[in-house]
């Protein structure tokens, strides 16, 4: 495109007041339609829904946009200004938006960065802002690799609301003929993504025990009591919040020894953290799309490559010390920190006397695949409701409302997959059976 970004900006806001007629309506922003019996639901299947159902509501919020502002300076005080190109409110509905404008993959690099920026100078002004209140626009050929990969992380793990535009021209020569496209990510910039991030090795476990206190935390012969069990799933609901504030990904949930056990394993109580270590799923990432060709043969986390082949520019001044040291297997195994950290203050909390003082606890570290293998972790026990986190609670009430859809139209006896479900969601939502099994899903296990 021969025009300047100062001739585009200058043309897009001469033109303000007919914004929604430069969108060019998206013919190709269809949810992948599941099968009966539910055979085709995979992780790569849900990632792409939930993403189309995002660009839908944010494409169609632009249709009432309203620019209020043109290069409008952001400061404070004496600091340094940066510019917004547009500033933009969404008349009758929440939210601020900020529009920046890049026309060349040289330029667009810096969007990111850019909007970020804007982002947190919007939240000094309005402390309290939440990601609802905050709308970013893009508008940039999305050439570039580092765009795309940075948008697709903002969609789905960052949940922002975030929409980018490619502008294109009729006639190259006429800016009068600029429209503004969706942009779309590529069935295959999902599926490597929903492919290696879900394996059980990528999920990290760290599970805080603390001490049998009779009367209070202690394992009663028969069924644990209602008031244990409220008690327990308080605990683990806490916790997910703590999680959802860090922005993990992933699931926990309390669980109890079998009363019988109690003589010897006197930590009765537990707390299950569980997370999707990034490092792990970088790693493997990085592996398949360079030294193998199946994510299939993608090595164990555990086998992961050094830091400065996914960063190649650290060796430029520091090539020895990558070739002594392997950090990235250092910042895998040392992320579990983050769940105990998370753990251990809120079984402190929970557990916390008027006297001051909390109960006796320890702690282990594992992955979801060897969690699942040991007796005593998870069989010997009674295990409460799950509280799903992040990207997983997201995917998790998709397919929640997908089963009571069909049930609605079939029976609730007639489940495709599970043949029946509780009547109330809220159940199903909070279930370890039906959870697990939805994880196993993920992992590709359609059994």
């Amino acid at each position: 495109m021969r025009f300047s970004e100062a001739e585009i900006q200058d043309y897009l806001w001469k033109n303000r007041e007919r914004f929604a007629e430069l969108l060019v309506s998206p013919d190709n922003l269809d949810e992948f339609e599941l099968l009966d019996d539910f055979s085709n639901l995979t992780a790569h299947t849900l990632l792409r829904n939930r993403i189309t159902k995002k660009l839908k509501s944010a494409f169609n919020k632009l249709y009432s946009i309203e620019l209020i502002g043109r290069e409008v300076p952001l400061e404070q005080q004496s600091n340094s200004t940066i510019r917004a190109d547009f500033l933009v409110v969404f008349p009758g509905n929440t939210g601020l938006g900020i529009i920046e404008l890049k026309k060349s993959a040289q330029t667009e690099r810096q969007a990111f960065t850019e909007l970020l920026a804007y982002s947190n100078h919007l939240t000094t002004l309005f402390p309290t802002m939440s990601r609802e209140d905050s709308v970013y626009i893009l508008i940039s050929p999305m050439t570039t690799r580092i765009c795309r990969d940075a948008l697709l992380q903002s969609l789905t793990f960052d949940n922002r609301n975030i929409v980018a535009l490619m502008p294109t021209l009729g006639n190259p020569e006429d800016l009068g003929s600029l429209k503004l496209q969706l942009w779309i990510p590529a069935e295959s910039e999902l599926s490597t993504f929903s492919s290696l991030a879900f394996r059980e090795d990528n999920f990290s476990v760290c599970k805080v025990v603390w001490e049998y206190s009779e009367g209070w935390w202690d394992a009663a012969k028969g069924n644990p009591s209602p008031e244990l069990v409220k008690q327990l799933n308080n605990v683990s609901a806490i916790a997910a919040q703590c999680m959802e504030e860090m922005g993990i990904h992933g699931f926990t949930y309390c669980s109890q020894t079998w009363p019988e056990l109690e003589p010897l394993l006197h930590f009765t109580n537990s707390l299950l953290l569980v997370g999707l270590n990034p490092y792990a799923v970088g790693g493997t990432q990085f592996v398949a799309e360079h030294e193998v060709g199946s994510t299939q043969d993608v090595p164990s986390p555990y086998d992961l490559p050094n830091i400065s082949e996914l960063i190649p520019g650290l060796n430029n001044h520091a090539a020895s010390i990558h070739q002594n040291n392997h950090y990235l297997a250092g910042l895998h195994k040392v992320w579990d920190s983050q769940l105990y950290r998370i753990g251990k203050k809120v079984v402190d909390s929970a557990t916390q006397t008027i006297n001051g003082q909390s109960l006796q606890t320890d702690q282990s570290f594992m992955n979801w695949h060897d969690y699942q293998e040991i007796f005593l972790e998870d069989i010997s026990c009674n295990n409460f409701d799950v509280r799903p986190t992040g990207l997983l609670r997201h995917l998790y009430m998709d397919v929640t409302k997908m089963d009571y859809d069909v049930c609605g139209k079939n029976g609730i006896e007639n489940h495709p997959v599970h043949g029946d479900i509780h009547h109330n969601a809220i159940e199903t939502l909070t279930s370890q059976y039906f959870f697990r099994f939805f994880i196993r899903r993920l992992l590709g296990d359609i059994e």
